[in-house]
């Protein structure tokens, strides 16, 4: 068995759509610098560029974002910050319920939960 090296403790990830995806090709820019961070779903590389290949299907996540730290905030922040960088034609990321899973944490912590 080999044992996993993690990189980090704590990861968020935020889901990338696009409902132009779904019927045309959707070509999506970001900084080199984040490009580990960023997982796209039926991609290709024409001429340098990457684009989102469509599928015809009823199906807007084109791939999703993510952020890694030491604490939950950590990793919550740097996904919005990642999130932020990355373009393309109608994209939509929403990283609210990032927000939203901080309270529930701290909610949980009160009962006892450990994370």
């Amino acid at each position: 068995m080999v044992n996993p090296e993690v990189a980090a403790p704590y990861v968020c990830q935020a889901m990338i759509k696009s409902p132009w995806g779904n019927k045309d090709w959707v070509p999506v820019t970001y900084p080199k610098k984040i490009a580990r961070f960023v997982k796209l779903f039926n991609a290709c590389r024409i001429a340098g560029d990457i684009h989102i290949i469509p599928l015809n299907e009823d199906l807007n996540e084109i791939g999703s974002v993510i952020g890694m730290g030491e604490s939950f905030e950590e990793a919550r922040d740097q996904c919005k910050a990642n999130a932020e960088l990355i373009e393309g034609y109608q994209l939509e990321i929403k990283t609210d319920s990032l927000d939203e899973a901080e309270t529930i944490i701290q909610k949980a912590k009160k009962f006892g939960v450990k994370f």
